[in-house]
């Protein structure tokens, strides 16, 4: 396992100790302004860090305690996972081992400590303050504590458990653990008020360690530029875990045209900028500039509830074409209390001349690049005009709904489905008539065009469904296999639009789902033996089954905007 590998392992085991991050309802802009304005953490954060999550407000307490007990599952499950592969695929590198040891010395400290009890143990206070950002490439992670000999023997059972002897040194006024990782160097520190983690390299340790422990604050850092507050108050965030990922910044380090301490790492971590003519460079420039930060935070969280929004932005021309690639289709994305939903609502036209014109684009900004393959790109616009052929053009997107599911415990099959299918056409008949390429049965049926449903021949073309009817009224034509298919068809017909229409939509009631498709799973799960496969299809469907004992209700929705790209989840907790 690589040395990134691990280094994205350690981010995740830091982010479950010591990160935590959500909101209530205050969105009012002095609220939020207030709270950026007052958190000493953003002085430590470079303004070019190339990424940042941190929260600037504590969350309600009850939503804490709710959140920790599902956070202490998907814990469990990631440590078993993380210690699986590290036994799965052993270090090669003196390095690696080290950073195994103290990965699995973690771990195992903070087995059954997420908790509120749990980390107070450890002297670290629940919905304090913290911050994970890069120094360059590398990470740091600043939380506050609230017992500094707790922490302290925290850290020094770390140490007895890794096996690591970590020499004692101090910097200025800090005393600090030094981990030798060989290219790299592990710090720990522990200061009146926070608890530090970091990876520095070992070249350039003398240099960057004043930084990391808080010294020495960057000559620019987040919260003099103001950049942090402004993207809060631009996206509606909340200040209760907000960060982004500046690919900008990334770009510039990867080419070698980054500065100041960004810069001083990637040299210092012997990586030499990619040999990119003067031309790609331009172009790899161009493109980052075009989708130049991704960005992440809570909008809204009460006891009950939360939401998160994640934003790809964009440049004005990229998202002007998002915001078209939209079709609106009856239902989706509204507020359902059906078991699982999904669709999607696509411009087909919108979509193959937007991604012709990103293809264009590339091709145009890349041609005096040498790793664009010019003709490459124009296959692939052939291949685009094939695929969205006008057939497609009518095609506006799909709405499925599943109410119910019922499944044979000998066959492991669906032996009663209540669920309803919406496709949005321009011309529904066409559709149905194609059905008839699978059973010419099909081709005999009269579809009157008010709505009215018509039981379809499934004998022979698929024993096991239900029965199904299907039903066309003006551009829409609708399956469903609901006991009452004349109101369950009807509802469906009289569906509003959801304004935005989104692109994507995606809602489940997790314990409804669970207890449906609990003994399925297992069953399936228990056949695939004890597979690398079968393993990890374990350790999904575990994780699933513990968000299902936190979250009662989980959407998704993706639609274009003036910004770019917009993700929003919503949460409603058990």
């Amino acid at each position: 396992m690589s040395l990134r590998t691990f280094i994205g392992l350690a981010l995740g085991v830091m982010l479950s100790a010591i990160l935590v991050a959500c909101g209530e309802s205050d969105r009012e802009e002095k609220a939020v302004s207030k709270a950026v304005e007052q958190s000493e953490l953003l002085q430590y954060i470079p303004a070019d860090t190339p990424y940042v999550f941190t929260n600037s407000r504590a969350m309600p307490d009850e939503l804490m305690e709710k959140l920790l007990q599902g956070a202490a599952i998907e814990f469990e499950n990631a440590s078993q996972q993380i210690q699986l592969q590290l036994n799965e695929h052993p270090a090669e590198a003196p390095e690696d081992e080290k950073l195994e040891a103290l990965i699995k010395a973690i771990l195992d400290e903070l087995e059954g400590k997420i908790s509120v009890e749990g980390l107070a143990s450890l002297g670290i206070p629940v919905g304090g303050k913290s911050a994970l950002y890069g120094l360059g490439i590398l990470p740091v992670a600043r939380a506050e504590i609230e017992d500094q000999q707790k922490v302290e023997a925290f850290l020094e059972r770390i140490e007895q458990r890794s096996g690591l002897t970590a020499e004692q040194n101090t910097d200025g006024a800090t005393s600090y653990r030094r981990f030798d990782l060989d290219d790299l160097v592990g710090i720990l520190a522990v200061t009146e008020k926070y608890l530090v983690a970091a990876l520095v390299p070992t070249s350039s340790e003398a240099e960057v360690l004043p930084l990391v422990l808080g010294e020495q604050k960057p000559t620019s850092n987040l919260a003099d530029a103001g950049t942090f507050k402004n993207m809060l108050l631009a996206n509606d965030y909340v200040g209760y875990g907000d960060g982004y990922i500046d690919l900008v910044q990334f770009t510039e380090i990867a080419l070698g045209e980054s500065k100041g301490v960004n810069a001083r790492i990637w040299q210092a971590l012997s990586t030499e900028p990619v040999a990119f003519t003067p031309e790609c460079s331009r172009f790899a420039r161009s493109l980052a500039q075009s989708v130049p930060r991704w960005s992440f935070g809570f909008t809204e969280a009460n006891a009950e509830a939360y939401k998160i929004k994640s934003l790809i932005e964009t440049s004005p021309e990229i998202a002007g074409r998002l915001q078209k690639i939209a079709a609106p289709v009856p239902g989706l994305g509204l507020d359902s209390e059906a078991m699982f939903s999904f669709g999607m609502g696509l411009s087909t036209p919108e979509m193959r001349e937007g991604i012709k014109a990103a293809l264009l684009d590339i091709q145009q900004r890349g041609a005096r690049c040498e790793w664009i393959d010019q003709q490459e790109l124009t296959q692939m616009m052939q291949v685009i005009d094939m695929a969205f052929n006008p057939m497609m053009a009518g095609i506006k997107g799909f709405y499925l709904l599943v109410d119910d599911i019922q499944f044979n415990e000998q066959s492991m099959e669906p032996e009663a489905i209540d669920a309803q299918l919406l496709l949005a056409v321009d011309d529904p008949r066409g559709v149905f008539g194609m059905m008839g390429m699978l059973d010419h049965r099909f081709t005999q049926i009269q579809v009157p065009d008010d709505g009215t449903p018509v039981l379809l021949p499934m004998e022979g073309l698929a024993p096991t469904a239900p029965p199904t009817y299907v039903a066309i009224k003006d551009r829409a034509l609708v399956l469903t296999t609901a006991a009452d298919a004349v109101s369950s068809s009807a509802k469906m017909f009289a569906a509003a639009l959801a304004a935005p229409a989104p692109v994507l939509a995606i809602r489940y009631n997790a314990a409804k789902l669970l207890s449906r498709t609990e003994g399925v799973a297992e069953t399936v799960l228990q056949s695939m033996g004890d597979t690398e496969d079968a393993r990890e299809a374990r350790e999904a469907y575990e994780s699933f089954r513990s968000s299902a004992q936190t979250y009662e209700q989980v959407s998704l929705l993706v639609n274009g905007s003036e910004k770019g790209l917009i993700m929003e989840q919503a949460v409603k907790l058990r």
